[in-house]
């Protein structure tokens, strides 16, 4: 009896072990792959007032089960001056074709951070990305995109950021070589997570490559926020009555619904301008926009301003740090929802700079400021450069 099962024993633990050598030789899936079914191609069409047909290209990332798309709002401005009437946007997701076939409608945008929110209507359910925080990035850290090049077809890429603090506050520089299709492509970490969204170049073929921080998509991400928070409130009041759940597990559920709704109301964009108003007086100002409404309010900004002249050679003049000073917010509208900061006496400290120092072409400002919330929240310090 032994003498007959020791083979038969051998032979099924030889079979194990070229099972699992078979399993261990399989190549891991790659967080390319782990993005890819989730990628969306985007193509746009118009017609000019001469009936001309003009096209611009994008990629995008689905965001939701239910078809909701990040990409970029320049996959509109690609398309010129077009009857906005005739627009039609079509869509693959998980591969890319000349035609797609898929519509797709705009549910919200971002013209000034240059993001745009679709739903593109499949009869299957849609795979979203998980998201990171860019905020956790450091600089020169390794990341990864993937996208549909117009030229090139699925392309893949890996590089870097170079630098989080440039002259635009809501772009950072990257090696991530975004080909022509590819902007708007996920821009993620090693783990799968999306950091952001692929910008490219201002102009073809000249300058840094550029993508956006995942944070600035927040306020177009609200609704999609809330509807999950209402699918956890929803489970909740069900398992108020459920005799399995215990209060300790509800506090628990209820606490972290909490404290992403105080998150989501106390985030918001911001953008600084330097602009003319109908009389021609010129003002500095610092707009915001929350991403839901409600309290808190922006009520206070401290700000700090250093003056920077930019000479005709290239070369760059830091003058002195001014003394830090506090502004109150101002209403936009009838909402406090969306307001501005005006900070007094900027501009006299442009000219002064630029009569003082002739050899300074024109002269820029780097704004350092916190700001302070009407529950005595403050927010983490931010920077921009202002050009006038």
């Amino acid at each position: 009896m032994w003498t007959t099962a020791k083979p038969r024993a051998s032979a099924f633990l030889l079979q194990l072990i070229f099972a699992f050598l078979a399993v261990s030789a399989a190549p891991a899936q790659s967080v390319h792959d782990k993005i890819k079914p989730s990628l969306v191609s985007i193509r746009a069409i118009g017609q000019q007032s001469d009936n001309t047909l003009v096209s611009s290209s994008a990629t995008g990332f689905v965001v939701s089960s239910d078809g909701l798309v990040l990409t970029v709002y320049s996959l509109l401005t690609g398309l010129g001056n077009v009857n906005p009437e005739t627009i039609e946007i079509r869509a693959d997701i998980g591969s890319n074709s000349p035609n797609p076939t898929l519509r797709a409608g705009i549910v919200d945008f971002s013209q000034n951070m240059n993001l745009l929110l679709l739903k593109v209507f499949s009869d299957s359910p849609t795979k979203g990305v998980e998201f990171g925080k860019s905020g956790m990035i450091a600089q020169n850290t390794n990341i990864s995109s993937s996208g549909y090049s117009d030229q090139n077809g699925y392309r893949v890429h890996t590089g870097e950021i170079t630098d989080r603090d440039n002259s635009s506050v809501h772009l950072w520089t990257t090696t991530l070589p975004f080909e022509k299709g590819e902007i708007g492509s996920p821009v993620y970490s090693g783990d799968g997570k999306v950091v952001g969204i692929a910008r490219g170049q201002f102009s073809p073929g000249a300058g840094d490559q550029y993508f956006i921080p995942i944070e600035f998509a927040d306020p177009l991400m609200a609704a999609t926020r809330v509807s999950a928070l209402q699918q956890s409130l929803s489970k909740v009041n069900s398992e108020l009555t459920h005799p399995e759940h215990g209060p300790e597990q509800l506090a628990i559920r209820i606490k972290t619904i909490q404290s992403t709704i105080d998150a989501l109301q106390k985030y918001m964009t911001w953008e600084g301008k330097i602009e003319k108003s109908e009389s021609g007086v010129e003002s500095v100002r610092i707009y915001y926009e929350k991403a839901l409404s409600g309290e808190p309010f922006p009520q206070q900004i401290s700000v700090k301003i250093t003056p920077v002249g930019h000479r005709s050679d290239g070369t760059i003049a830091l003058f002195e740090t001014l003394p830090g000073k506090s502004y109150t917010s101002k209403p936009q509208t009838n909402s406090l929802d969306v307001g501005y900061f005006d900070l007094e006496k900027a501009i006299s400290i442009i000219d002064f700079h630029k009569e003082a120092n002739p050899d300074v072409a024109h002269v820029s400002l780097r704004v350092d400021f916190i700001v302070t919330l009407s529950d005595g929240t403050q927010l983490p310090s931010k920077k921009m450069t202002l050009e006038r």
